[in-house]
């Protein structure tokens, strides 16, 4: 199975920089810059995990979450902020997140934190399976 990966940002510069970094890594990117935007891409095409922005107009990130939780139990959800400092990290865990990182990124913790969240959705899917 090709590795896909949804990104979520209100801020064309952000998708930008998270499509250059990830698409090095050998994975397949899609970007949206709303939550709505995000479920309908993930209905036509799912993608095993997606990086969301917290603070979004229209519907949060926390939103996002808890929506794709109810229609894909599978999926890997990480957050990631500027803003980490707002939310509690017990609070994320209770929606559904996988993870969390924090903006300014660095190349190197995406890398990491990518890796982790496709091994995470290949268990999912073994478990699953049964």
């Amino acid at each position: 199975m090709a590795k896909r990966l949804l990104v979520v940002d209100n801020e064309q510069d952000q998708l930008d920089i998270m499509r250059e970094i990830i698409s090095r890594l050998g994975i397949t990117v899609a970007m949206a810059e709303d939550g709505e935007a995000a479920l309908q891409m993930m209905a036509a095409k799912p993608c095993q995990v997606v990086l969301t922005d917290l603070i979004m107009p229209d519907m949060e990130g926390t939103e996002l979450c808890e929506r794709l939780r109810n229609r894909y139990p599978e999926v890997v959800v990480i957050a990631f902020s500027g803003h980490m400092k707002l939310y509690d990290p017990d609070k994320l865990d209770r929606t559904g997140f996988d993870g969390y990182i924090s903006k300014p990124i660095r190349i190197d913790t995406i890398a990491q934190a990518v890796e982790n969240a496709f091994a995470l959705a290949k268990r999912r899917r073994k478990a699953r399976r049964g």
